[in-house]
């Protein structure tokens, strides 16, 4: 994880992304948030040599549609080999099965619709955070910027 704490970026266009950076700091007081409500703003930040050893450990797409545009943004994110393990989760309003498809086709590593309850909510970013936060563990993002290339010891 960068610098030994969870560093969450959030991509929404609506007050979902203060809701859920409120709960996951309820249960991780050290997690890390940055919030954008723009992809240039995202791209920027993600291809900044300044932040080639900040890079985000999980990215939440927060969208009200799978547009053309999220789509392309998702397969530049996968394209580019100083960001591929990213994983990328996609909260959406729809639960059409075109959606889903589209997301997953475009490297999203989860589809989740968003939950209508705030226990629906807190049950589900107990979820995203036990799984992508404790679980699952990632090389630091040293590793990745530079020498992609290097064998594994």
């Amino acid at each position: 994880m960068s610098q030994n704490r969870p560093f969450i970026l959030i991509y929404t266009k609506g007050d979902y992304a203060k809701s859920i950076t409120n709960k996951f700091k309820q249960i991780n007081r050290y997690t890390k948030f940055l919030s954008y409500n723009k992809l240039d703003d995202i791209s920027i930040f993600l291809n900044s040599d300044e932040n080639k050893y900040n890079r985000p450990d999980l990215i939440i797409f927060d969208l009200d549609d799978f547009s053309l545009e999220y789509q392309n943004f998702l397969q530049d994110i996968k394209n580019d080999a100083n960001l591929r393990y990213i994983p990328l989760i996609v909260l959406s309003n729809s639960d059409q099965d075109e959606d889903i498809v589209n997301a997953y086709n475009n490297y999203a590593n989860s589809y989740i619709v968003k939950p209508k309850t705030e226990t629906e909510k807190e049950i589900l970013i107990n979820s995203i955070a036990g799984f992508w936060l404790s679980v699952v563990r990632f090389p630091n993002s040293e590793w990745f910027s530079g020498n992609i290339n290097r064998p594994i010891a």
